[in-house]
């Protein structure tokens, strides 16, 4: 009988996603697209540039009173001319493409319309409505003016969720243990439509975290498989399509670290997957003789090249067109950047740049826009 163990937050910057197991599942990867991430950057390896993959737009969010002031930030989406913000105190600030405040929505609690907290959220951009995950398996509807619309519970757990173009949701449990698990289809009603991933097929033992589902586009959901499987996938409505193939020579070396009996966490691993229409991104994490290294691997759908930064490389990178941030997420062909007061302060060109930010201003968001579009 296999066991699943669930580690703690205190490891999920060591391990981001990963499992220890023997892949049953064969895929054809002569279809695929290939991106071989080499363990060290070649000193003749140009570096990426943010003029090259992106246009950039700042939102500067205008604070106009408490109820406008922007806290944490776990997660941004767009709907038409609103940006829909998440904040870790688990409500949602909104504010207009030009920055200007809209409203607050708290509908924290236990009762009917209500949620525990925001386990994860999408967008309705149909019906123009914020489709939340509240914990103990609810799913639950506002519009943007922030009144409630349905409550629902789908009667099973999952970590990860996406709303489909034609109505359906995606729904991803990465543990073993729980039925359904793997990545999974249903219909408006939550009524289970398909299989798409089973975790049977790779007798997945440990999970460490690492949101797995992004929208690249209208119509198409991608999907960072299972660790061992090294594929990320295309969702459309009907039908799934594994895309890339990650090889590495960390990957094929990798060892176990011991977290406990019977179970193993790979040294090498991918997380912080983002993709739009014409770029696909994510880090490749490894070990190599006890330190502690990061690949961030740009891949450029138009020309199919493939651009590499490392963290070592990144720290002594000192012009602006090279310092690409790490994204809080993305959403369709935008990258979102959170640019604090506390990073603007401790940075002179930044500091230069805006000499009226001050401790009491909102942050500014940065969207970086995808110039490599099919």
């Amino acid at each position: 009988m296999r066991r699943v163990l669930y580690i703690p937050f205190c490891l999920l910057m060591l391990c981001g996603m990963a499992s220890c197991s023997k892949k049953k599942q064969s895929v054809d990867y002569n279809n695929l697209i290939n991106i071989d991430v080499p363990l060290k950057q070649s000193s003749t390896t140009e570096l990426p540039r943010i003029s090259v993959l992106f246009d950039t737009v700042e939102i500067r969010l205008e604070s106009t009173g408490f109820e406008s002031l922007v806290g944490e930030v776990g997660e941004i989406k767009i709907c038409g001319d609103t940006m829909v913000i998440r904040q870790s105190d688990n409500t949602f600030i909104l504010f207009d493409m030009n920055g200007r405040f809209i409203r607050k929505i708290n509908r924290k609690g236990r009762g009917h319309g209500e949620y525990i907290t925001i386990q994860g959220f999408d967008i309705d951009e149909a019906n123009r409505q914020i489709v939340v995950n509240g914990g103990n398996r609810d799913m639950l509807r506002y519009t943007l003016d922030g009144v409630f619309v349905s409550q629902a519970e789908t009667g099973f757990s999952f970590f990860d969720f996406a709303l489909m173009p034609n109505g359906d949701f995606l729904f991803f449990t990465p543990f073993s243990h729980m039925e359904p698990n793997g990545l999974w289809q249903t219909d408006a009603d939550f009524n289970f439509k398909r299989q798409l991933v089973k975790l049977e097929d790779y007798e997945v033992n440990v999970y460490t975290g690492g949101r797995a589902l992004v929208h690249v586009n209208d119509s198409v959901i991608g999907f960072m498989g299972v660790e061992n499987d090294n594929v990320f996938y295309h969702i459309y409505s009907d039908t799934i399509i594994p895309v890339y193939h990650v090889t590495s020579q960390a990957f094929e070396e990798s060892e176990q670290t011991k977290t406990g009996e019977n179970h193993n966490v790979p040294t090498a691993y991918k997380s912080h997957y983002f993709e739009s229409d014409g770029l696909m991104m994510f880090t490749h994490h490894f070990s190599e003789n006890d330190s502690y290294h990061s690949v961030r691997t740009f891949y450029d759908n138009k020309s199919g090249q493939v651009t590499y930064l490392y963290n070592v490389n990144y720290k002594k990178v000192d012009w602006e067109d090279c310092m690409i941030p790490f994204f809080t997420n993305n959403y369709k062909n935008n990258f979102f950047y959170v640019l604090n007061y506390g990073e603007i302060e401790n940075d002179k060109r930044l500091s230069a740049r805006y000499p009226d930010m001050n401790e009491e201003s909102n942050p500014i968001i940065v969207i970086y826009r995808t110039k490599c579009t099919q």
